[in-house]
């Protein structure tokens, strides 16, 4: 027992000796030039290291006096002042050293420049391409550390591992593009046991208190646990696990007008993988947030290529990885958000939204297929009576969406949307819209109509309102020009090849008390070119057909169409605040037109328009043309202008014409669109009997200043002016129908100006018209007179002088 004590402590003075003496006779600074410079090769950046000294008591440990790293730029990317590396005397005597690496206080800034690079991916220098070459073109050397295979590692390499300790770092992380920035204090990093033989655990926590981007506050403890399984097979590392798993459950997010103040997020990632020499496979992938879930399993096979086999010098063919890969989530309840994000309380959300998805295929040529699916989505707004229900659909398949589904439920409320998207890079869609009715009256809060208060400006102002909106579309035109907005259309290649397909089949659709049924249309876009072909619809009473297409690939897009209605009731659909219709006439109309013109700029569209068309109106009426005032007032100055030529005519007075305005069995007329001025040069106004004059001409409006010109002759075809009633008394003669050509009707030509909103007209015409004819029939009465009187006395001579047997063939002269 005395000698067993002597020889530990001779072997205890040896250690404390080697432990003094050791240090003192080993200087490991003077490799600290031959660190910085081997360093220095590797990095596009630089490294200073401090003084470096060896301790030998109890462990070996090599102290390190500040460490820093910088970029190219100087900047600093890691920097430390207090480090050292320590290695336990026992393991590395009993054949399984322990290195650790520790730091206290270490700073890491990561930097994002402007374009998009981070400081640390550019910190390491590239492998030059020549040395790359050349590494792969030489033959392939066994290594311990080749998953497969090669010589066995020696024990000694497989028991040793290294560790990594940080306490109380600091990282710091910039972006340059977007001016975010952000910081996490207090990190601490244990890593240890990196090794063949053992399991390799690492833990990091740090108690947040820290702001990322601009908005979004994190408060509370994070804590990161992993842990890597290596197994080895005759001294080869032939597979290895990993497990992990984030907990932030208890760090409070904070969002300022996003995230409410919250703790507890129920925030967690868990992990666990394995990885072989030829497969890995994703045993466990597990993320929660809120009550959200998402979980993932997979494969990937086929890691490394099969050795040759078969006849000397033949070659095998690689496989290359199989990946298969499958992701799931939870039905994420929508409810419990609008407690958490404060914008979506007024919405008060509904129902649920999941995805499936599945990722396979060899790694050159990966398929994927994904299913998002919307529940009982329910939301209400301030502009919403009711809270409509959704559902939807979607599957994305590769390079395409197989399919989507959208339905909307509501009271008095149905629509659905499906269809298809086949391929990205040269889209084509196919979409049906179908629904059996869709009362949006039921539906929405509509804004009040501004009708009323555009009416009574209207009223106000007249001509000088019509004038000015043409103005204020010169304005907007030469602010916007419409035509470029298809401009990234033209340029964009992808959406130049687009391809699209609409179906429209909706049978009614009600919105302001405006009735729409049996709409169908047939929507398309192709080069560039949008098309509406038979589209259909009921309205008013009436049944639109139109076909439309426009080409936007010329600067000013081009366009032709064809429209055609029967039926329609102008005063129902002018009621309806249907402004198209509203200055001109009431009734029944059928109409039908076609045309083509080029731009979308007011101004420009009406200018290059040419169309040409028909219409008839039945049981009509002018909606501003007061024609039996502008008749009365005509005629009024038409007779005092006619006394002074025939005096008889003078204080006539005419009956009473009718009142309301003038009806109308049908107005009817061929026109034609040019130049920005519609023209109807066969104008034909048939009035109901009674109770209008007729009327033939042409009528010419300016589309863009709304401008009106008549000429018009006025049939009173049923003497509603009662002018054929008018005689007179002319020099003891008396001329009946004064003002009438025989038995025609009376007629006399009139004039209507300025606009269509506000027309003025012209009476200049109707007292020369109508004193024409009165003089014309005063003086054939005359001259009718004249010749009675004259034959007269001629008789009474005869009688006196001729003898009897000459009388008679002298009267029959007469």
């Amino acid at each position: 027992m005395k000698k067993l004590l002597i020889v530990l402590g001779i072997l205890a003075t040896f250690f404390v000796a080697v432990a003094i003496l050791v240090p003192l006779a080993v200087d490991v600074d003077k490799y600290r030039p031959q660190i910085v410079d081997a360093a220095n090769q590797q990095l596009n950046g630089k490294v200073e290291l401090g003084k470096l000294k060896l301790s030998l008591w109890g462990q070996v440990r090599i102290e390190v006096a500040g460490l820093k790293v910088s970029d190219s730029n100087g900047r600093e990317v890691v920097g430390v002042k207090d480090a050292y590396f320590h290695l336990p005397l026992m393991p590395l005597l009993t054949g399984a050293p322990t290195l650790t690496f520790k730091m206290n206080q270490p700073s890491l800034n990561v930097l994002k420049d402007r374009s998009g690079r981070l400081n640390l991916m550019s910190l390491v220098k590239k492998t030059p391409k020549s040395v790359a070459q050349s590494a792969s073109a030489s033959p392939p050397q066994s290594s311990g550390t080749n998953l497969s295979g090669g010589v066995p590692l020696p024990g000694i390499v497989t028991r040793a591992s290294l560790g990594v300790e940080l306490k109380n770092a600091q990282i710091t992380y910039s972006d340059q593009s977007s001016g975010l920035s952000s910081v996490v204090k207090d990190l601490n990093l244990i890593l240890k046991d990196i090794s063949l033989s053992h399991p390799t655990e690492l833990e990091l926590w740090a108690d947040l208190n820290t702001k990322l981007g601009t908005t979004l506050l994190l408060k509370g403890p994070l804590r990161l646990t992993a842990k890597a399984q290596p197994e080895l097979l005759n001294g080869q590392l032939k597979n290895v696990s990993l497990t992990a798993k984030l907990d932030m459950d208890s760090v409070e997010m904070t969002a300022p007008g996003i995230f409410e103040k919250r703790k507890g997020m129920a925030t967690s990632v868990e992990l666990a993988v394995s990885a072989s020499e030829s497969d890995a496979k994703i045993e466990k992938f597990t993320a929660k947030f809120f009550n959200a879930e998402v979980t993932a399993r997979g494969t990937v096979t086929h890691l490394a290529s099969p050795p040759s086999s078969g006849p000397a010098g033949a070659s095998v063919k690689a496989v290359s990885p199989v990946v298969h890969v499958l992701v799931n989530s939870n039905a994420i309840e929508f409810k419990p958000w609008v407690e958490l994000i404060p914008m979506l309380k007024e919405f008060d959300l509904g129902g649920s939204a999941q995805v499936n998805a599945e990722v396979s295929g060899h790694s050159g040529k990966i398929g994927y297929r994904a299913q998002f699916l919307l529940n009982d989505l329910t939301a209400k707004a301030p502009q919403l009576k009711t809270q409509p229900r959704f559902d939807a659909k979607v599957i994305v398949a590769t390079d395409q969406v197989e399919s989507f589904l959208v339905t909307l439920k509501a009271p008095a409320n149905d629509l659905k949307i499906q269809g298809k998207l086949i391929s990205f890079a040269q889209p084509k869609l196919d979409v049906q819209v179908t629904s059996a009715g869709m009362d949006l009256d039921q539906l929405v809060i509509f804004p009040p109509s501004s009708s009323a208060a555009g009416a009574a400006t209207q009223g106000k102002a007249g001509s000088e309102s019509a004038s000015s909106a043409p103005q204020s579309d010169a304005k907007t035109d030469a602010k916007t020009d419409k035509d470029l907005l298809f401009n990234p259309l033209r340029e964009n290649q992808m959406l130049a090849a687009f391809v699209a397909n609409v179906g429209i089949d909706i049978k009614m659709l009600k919105a302001q008390g405006i009735k729409i049924s049996d709409i169908g249309c047939k929507m398309s876009f192709k080069n560039l070119t949008a098309g509406l072909d038979a589209c259909g619809l009921k309205v008013f009473g009436g049944v639109f057909k139109s076909d439309f297409h426009l080409q936007i690939k010329p600067k000013a897009p081009v366009y032709q169409f064809a429209v055609q209605m029967n039926g329609l009731d102008i005063k129902q659909a002018v009621e309806s605040q249907l402004a198209l219709f509203k200055n001109t006439v009431t009734g029944k109309a059928n109409f039908s037109i076609q045309g083509q013109g080029a731009s979308l700029n007011s101004n420009a569209a009406v200018s290059n328009m040419k169309a040409n068309g028909n219409f008839k109106v039945d049981q009509a009426a002018f909606a501003t043309i007061d024609v039996m005032k502008m008749v009365g007032d005509a005629i009024a100055q038409a007779m005092n202008q006619i006394g002074n030529q025939i005096p008889a005519a003078k204080g006539k007075t005419l009956g009473a014409m009718p009142s309301g305005g003038s009806k109308y069995e049908l107005i009817s007329s061929d026109f034609s669109i040019q130049g920005g001025k519609f023209s109807a040069p066969n104008f034909f106004a048939k009035a109901l009997p009674n109770q209008g004059i007729d009327i033939k001409g042409t009528t010419t409006v300016g589309l863009k200043d709304m401008s009106l010109n008549t000429a018009w002759d006025m049939i009173d075809t049923y003497n509603v002016t009662h002018l054929r009633d008018v005689s007179v008394n002319q020099n003891g003669v008396q001329v009946d129908h004064v003002f009438a050509e025989g038995n025609l009707p009376i007629h006399f030509p009139m004039h209507a100006g300025c606009t269509i909103q506000a027309p003025c007209y012209s009476s200049t015409e109707v007292p020369v018209a109508l004193g024409k004819v009165a003089l014309s029939n005063v003086a054939t009465a005359l001259t009718g007179r004249a010749k009675q009187e004259v034959k007269k006395q001629a008789e009474s001579i005869i009688k006196q002088i001729v003898p009897p047997s000459l009388q008679n063939k002298l009267k029959s002269f007469f």
